[in-house]
């Protein structure tokens, strides 16, 4: 295995503590369609990506209702409230540690690009990232082909990229 020389950082959950408003958001949405809510133990087991799957496995009729408007729901609930999250402990402190170690940083996110751009704002880390991507939409479906797409235009060997999160 070569040396890492770039660490893919994931955003939601991962640098960005944002689960309990994640649950709150689909909730809301499980709510208005009276649907039963999740609790910690069930939202980890459906959550999963494509982020429509993770819709029908929390109960929603996406016949009934389609997924594009239950995402539009609730992004509209979500990123307003995203930006009082506070980061997960310790954050900080690691970018800023493999900054000066000299390991390239890339933040790549299910999240459109713009929103994303958004919410890293709120922090002192927009100078830790050498790149930053998202997606041009809020489905959240292309977040694995996003991280492939990187690793072949890096020009990098995929055993020198570390990927943390999911």
């Amino acid at each position: 295995m070569d040396e890492i020389t770039t660490v893919v950082w994931d955003w939601n959950g991962t640098l960005l503590d944002d689960v309990e408003l994640c649950m709150e958001s689909i909730n809301r949405l499980l709510r208005e369609h009276r649907l039963p809510q999740l609790d910690h133990e069930r939202y980890q087991r459906v959550f999963q990506f494509p982020i429509i799957e993770y819709y029908r496995k929390a109960g929603f009729d996406l016949e009934a209702e389609p997924f594009e408007v239950l995402a539009h729901e609730y992004m509209a609930y979500y990123q307003p409230r995203s930006i009082q999250c506070a980061l997960q402990e310790g954050t900080q402190q690691v970018l800023r540690l493999f900054q000066h170690t000299g390991l390239r940083q890339v933040l790549l996110s299910a999240s459109r690009l713009d929103l994303l751009k958004e919410q890293r704002a709120h922090f002192p880390i927009e100078d830790r990232f050498d790149q930053v991507l998202g997606i041009s939409d809020v489905y959240a479906h292309a977040k694995a082909a996003l991280a492939k797409r990187f690793v072949a235009q890096s020009g990098q060997p995929a055993d020198t990229i570390l990927f943390v999160g999911d």
